[in-house]
């Protein structure tokens, strides 16, 4: 405070639940943030565990707003206002926990990284229009702890914003995006959005391909965000979604585009191991989408 005089804000940043063995008691918590209101701090953001920690805090599986009772408990022993954080990704959590007096403030990360406009979106009514976070980490923390360029697995523009601009196209064209899975989804939507004709085409009748699949996995109910933000984009953009519908030659014949885009996605890895074509092993199509029994 000395340093910055009395203008400046001051965010400290107190792990109020360490989650490892021999961390602070919760007194010692009350204590210091108390102290560290008293000697200049302006808010004091609640942080939840240590990177050591074998608890899950901020993966997918973990519900959404799961430990902003910390900071509710924390709040009433301080005379500075509070953060609170971890898995708060929904512009109506964000509220609720604001409204119901459990923090003062909200704080996000990885949400803005799923979408930069993710407070306008909110803020204009506009929330179903939001890419959620879905707490994977793939590319973010995953790629800072092997020192790569931090990005988002929803949104691979996250820290490539000045070399991937989709701008307007000058010349637009038609085009034809077969598969309606990740890749097919994001390929029509940013075709439309800079003013290509776009049709999506997919075998099956629903939108998402094997996302649909990832789904069912528990823990994995986010997922089921990313379907929605598509869904909900691709009909504002105005693509022509042509699902249950199978893309052959008499479509490429007559179809008229001046471009076509194959993003009918992968099949299950095989397994180079001895017994690996047993009738008993299965992969996670015969399981997710089959259904077939296992154990």
């Amino acid at each position: 405070r000395e340093q910055t005089g009395p203008d400046s804000l001051i965010v400290y940043r107190l792990s109020c639940l360490d989650l490892v063995e021999d961390g602070s008691t919760f007194e010692e918590v009350i204590e210091l943030g108390q102290r560290i209101g008293q000697v200049g701090a302006s808010l004091i953001n609640t942080g939840i565990g240590w990177h050591e920690a074998r608890i899950p805090t901020i993966a997918m599986m973990v519900p959404r707003a799961a430990f902003a009772w910390v900071t509710g408990k924390l709040k009433p022993h301080l005379e500075i206002p509070v953060i609170t954080s971890n898995r708060i990704n929904d512009p109506f959590v964000a509220e609720k926990l604001l409204r119901d007096g459990i923090a003062d403030m909200v704080s996000m990360a990885r949400p803005l990284l799923a979408d930069e406009e993710f407070v306008l979106k909110a803020a204009q009514g506009r929330p179903e229009e939001i890419n959620t976070c879905i707490a994977c980490n793939q590319a973010c923390l995953d790629q800072i702890f092997s020192m790569q360029t931090t990005s988002c697995l929803v949104n691979p523009r996250a820290g490539r914003e000045t070399e991937l601009n989709y701008e307007p196209s000058k010349n637009p064209r038609s085009f034809a995006v077969v598969g309606a899975g990740p890749a097919g989804m994001t390929a029509a939507l940013i075709l439309a959005m800079r003013g290509h004709r776009v049709m999506l085409f997919d075998r099956k009748k629903e939108l998402g391909g094997q996302l649909n699949l990832a789904v069912k996995i528990p823990g994995k109910t986010e997922f089921n965000e990313t379907l929605r933000y598509y869904k909900v984009m691709l009909e504002k953009h105005e693509v022509d979604l042509r699902l249950g519908q199978s893309f052959g030659m008499n479509l490429l014949k007559e179809g008229d585009f001046d471009e076509v885009i194959v993003a009918t996605g992968v099949q299950p890895r095989g397994l180079d191991l001895k017994g690996a074509d047993h009738p008993k092993v299965l992969s996670y199509l015969d399981v997710l989408e089959q259904e077939k029994p296992v154990g």
